[in-house]
């Protein structure tokens, strides 16, 4: 999960490779305050939905097109305007993919996996403290 002004990583959820995206959306924000939350397609469920409803979190969700029905104009409206700000998001994931080749886990084990996403994690937040205070500092 990262924050939407500046997309640092504030937490990490590790499961193993069996487990769907979709079950896992209420242990993920469990525990955390919001007003929108901003997730990509393997997240669109309309359980999912509903629980953000219940909590008055606006949904954020990505609407995907299922077999035998396409994406409503209303839906790519919506996924339009997303969009806008997921890229922060988005922005996070491709550069631990690119600068940081973290393109699959290096262990078999869960706990393993974790313990590097959450080393990765922490170089990536460091990496965009020190280009964030580079080009935000004022020289005099």
């Amino acid at each position: 999960m990262t924050d939407s002004e500046h997309g640092f990583i504030e937490q990490v959820h590790v499961t193993s490779a069996n487990i769907s995206e979709v079950k896992e959306l209420p242990r993920v924000i469990e525990g955390i305050e919001m007003k929108c939350l901003y997730a990509d397609k393997g997240y669109a469920s309309a359980d999912n939905r509903e629980m953000l409803k219940r909590l008055g979190v606006e949904d954020g969700i990505m609407h995907k097109a299922v077999r035998n029905r396409a994406l409503t104009d209303e839906e790519k409206i919506h996924n339009r305007a997303i969009s806008k700000r997921r890229f922060v998001v988005e922005r996070c994931f491709g550069t631990l993919k690119r600068q940081f080749k973290f393109t699959r886990a290096s262990y078999c084990s869960r706990l393993k996996g974790e313990g590097q996403m959450i080393l990765k994690a922490i170089a990536y937040n460091l990496l965009k403290a020190f280009y964030l205070g580079k080009y935000q500092v004022k020289y005099v």
